[in-house]
C-alpha cells in the first residue's frame, strides 16, 4: 500500500472561518522549533548527503529512459463515481481490495469548544470543515454513506476496520454493518494540531499536543518521536505509528529538507531545497521504499531504499515537467505516476517498472492508487463540471 503526505496548510480556510488568522496559527511555532530543526539537517546531513535541488545538474548526465512497452493490458475503464452534486477529492483502497471510501467535502462547520493557540489562557473560536465519507462496494457497486462528519479514513490491516476522525475525536467502524463509535482517543483542540491527527491502520492516532512539541502516538506509552512539526510541514506515519515521514518547511535560515524518522531513533536522509518532492512522496513501508518526483530543467523520478539508504532514478525527461500523483503497487514493482498540469492542459498517467524493464502510458489521468493486489489503477479525472470524477481501470 502507498502512504501519501498530508498537508496541515489545507486547514487555511477552514480557521479563517471563525476569525483566526493564518498568521495566528502560524506563529505558534517557537523559536526552540527552528533551533531543533537547523540542529536535525545538520545531523542528518553529517550521516550522509542530501540530494539538493538547487545543485548545477550537469548537462551530459545520463538520464534513466525505459524502454516504452506494454507492461500491461487495460481489460476495463469505467467510471465509479455518481454524476451527482459531490466532489470526490481522496479515496482509499480496503487492503482486501472489494472496496473504497470516498471523501466529499461539505459547506458545513463543526465548531470546536476550547481551542487554544499560542497562549494557552486564551480560548478562541474554532472549526473544522465536514466532509461526507462514502463506502464504494466495488463488485456490486453499492453506495453507502458512513458519516456526514468525518476525515482521514484509514482501513486496518484486515480490512474488516475503518477508523476516521469527526472533529476531534477518534471513530471506530465495522466494515461489515458500518456501525460505528467513538474509540475514547481524541486529538489536542490546540494550535492547528487537530489537522495533523493521523489515524493508522492498528487504530492508532498519531499527533502531537501542540505545534513545535514532539510528535506521539496516542493512546500508548510509546515515547515522543523525534519529529516537532510546524504549521506548514507535511507527514505520513508507518502502520504502528512508530516511522515518520516528514517533510519540513522552510524556516529562517534553514531550508526545506525531507527524512524519515525511524522507529529506533535514527533518521535517514532523503534530500532538501526540494519542496515539490516534498509534497509529492509516496512510500511502501512493507517493502522499505520511497519515491519521488525531482522538478528540475530535467525532471525525473527517483526511488530511494531506506533500509540501505542506497538510492537511483528510475526515469528521466528531456524538459522540465511536473511529475505528480505517485503510487507504488503492493509487492513493490511498479510504480504509477503522472506526467503534465492539469490546469494547463492534460496529464497523463503512466506505468512504470521499477527494476528498468520498461514503462507504460494508460491514459489521461492523477491521483492514481493501485489496488492492493496490483490488478487495478484507481484514478480521477477531471470532468465537464470541472469536478474531479473517479474511474477505475482494470489491468492484466
Amino acid at each position: 500500500m502507498t502512504y501519501r503526505l498530508l498537508h496541515a496548510g489545507t486547514a487555511a480556510a477552514w480557521l479563517l472561518l471563525l476569525g483566526t488568522s493564518v498568521a495566528d496559527a502560524a506563529s505558534v511555532s517557537p523559536a526552540r522549533a527552528a533551533d531543533t530543526r537547523a540542529s536535525l539537517l545538520a545531523a542528518t546531513e553529517a550521516r550522509g548527503p542530501l540530494l539538493d535541488c538547487q545543485a548545477p545538474v550537469s548537462a551530459n548526465k545520463a538520464l534513466a529512459k525505459p524502454q516504452a512497452r506494454r507492461l500491461f493490458e487495460i481489460q476495463r475503464d469505467e467510471l465509479v463515481t455518481p454524476l451527482d452534486d459531490k466532489e470526490y477529492t481522496a479515496a482509499v483502497w480496503s487492503p482486501t481490495g472489494d472496496a473504497v471510501v470516498f471523501v466529499a467535502p461539505t459547506n458545513e462547520i463543526r465548531q470546536l469548544e476550547g481551542a487554544r493557540l499560542a497562549d494557552p489562557s486564551v480560548e478562541r473560536p474554532f472549526a473544522v470543515s465536514k466532509n461526507e465519507l462514502w463506502f464504494y462496494g466495488i463488485e456490486d457497486h453499492t453506495w453507502t454513506r458512513i458519516t456526514e462528519d468525518g476525515s482521514s479514513p484509514v482501513f486496518s490491516e484486515d480490512g474488516e476496520t475503518l477508523y476516521f476522525m469527526s472533529g476531534a475525536e477518534h471513530i471506530v467502524m465495522d466494515t461489515r454493518d458500518f456501525r460505528w463509535a467513538p474509540t475514547g482517543l481524541e486529538s489536542p483542540v490546540t494550535d492547528a494540531v487537530l489537522f495533523f491527527a493521523q489515524p493508522t491502520a492498528r487504530g492508532l492516532v498519531v499527533s502531537p499536543e501542540r505545534i513545535a512539541e514532539p510528535v506521539k502516538v496516542l493512546g500508548t506509552a510509546s515515547k515522543a518521536m523525534g519529529a516537532r512539526l510546524a504549521f506548514s510541514d507535511t507527514f505520513v506515519a508507518s502502520p504502528d505509528g512508530r516511522s515518520l515521514l516528514v517533510s519540513y518547511s522552510a524556516d529562517g535560515d534553514t531550508p526545506p529538507f525531507s527524512v524519515l524518522h525511524r522507529a529506533d531513533g535514527s533518521v535517514l536522509p532523503l534530500f532538501k531545497n526540494c519542496p515539490y518532492s516534498g509534497h509529492q512522496l509516496a512510500w511502501n513501508p512493507s517493502r522499505e521504499i520511497v519515491a519521488y518526483p525531482v522538478l528540475g530543467p530535467r525532471s525525473e523520478i527517483r526511488v530511494k531504499d531506506t533500509a540501505s539508504g542506497a538510492e537511483r532514478a528510475v526515469l528521466g525527461l528531456d524538459q522540465a515537467d511536473k511529475i505528480h500523483g505517485l503510487s507504488l503497487s503492493a509487492d513493490g514493482e511498479y510504480l504509477a505516476f503522472s506526467q503534465g498540469d492539469h490546469r494547463e492542459g492534460s496529464s497523463r498517467l503512466g506505468v512504470l517498472a521499477l527494476d528498468g524493464s520498461g514503462m507504460q502510458w494508460l491514459t489521461e489521468g492523477l491521483m492514481a492508487q493501485w489496488s492492493p493486489d496490483g490488478s487495478r489503477l484507481l484514478y480521477a479525472v477531471i470532468g465537464a463540471s470541472t469536478r474531479l470524477e473517479w474511474r477505475l481501470m482494470t489491468l492484466r
